[in-house]
């Protein structure tokens, strides 16, 4: 039997050429990133501004791989979320559908113990072991599954 979903061509068939392309794209994303102005050092006025930088300062302490990249990642975000109120509505939007979804139950959770130990550093929950699905979230008893 021959798979062809998506999974199968990113991974097999087309790997490579994804490989190489996406490198690209990286270096585009963190050459980018650099000519902005730092948001840790000018002032932000929007008030979700606080709380992504709070979601950034947890995810960079967990993150072990591709550092630079995910930093200009979130170095984008904020700067775009200040700039430009389109964007900022398109990206709360997407936000608020993914909390919908989480709480009608449709979302499924990360699986547990995952990213790998290799590439990320999110320490285990006191009462229920590994992270990941749902585990040390607070909004777990609210999902309507």
């Amino acid at each position: 039997m021959v798979y062809d979903g998506l999974q199968h061509l990113m991974l097999r068939t087309k790997r490579q050429f994804i490989i190489e392309v996406k490198a690209v794209f990286e270096k585009a994303i963190i050459a980018y990133a650099v000519s902005l102005p730092d948001p840790d050092t000018h002032e932000c006025i929007h008030p979700n501004i606080p709380a992504l930088k709070r979601i950034r300062d947890k995810f960079m302490g967990y993150l072990r791989v591709k550092r630079d990249l995910y930093a200009a990642v979130w170095k984008i975000i904020l700067c775009e979320y200040e700039h430009d109120p389109d964007h900022r509505a398109f990206s709360e939007f997407i936000i608020e559908e993914i909390v919908e979804s989480i709480m009608a139950g449709e979302w499924k959770a990360r699986d547990v113990g995952w990213p790998g130990h290799s590439c990320w550093g999110e320490p285990r929950t006191e009462t229920e072991g590994n992270y990941g699905g749902w585990h040390g979230r607070k909004f777990r008893t609210l999902i309507g599954k």
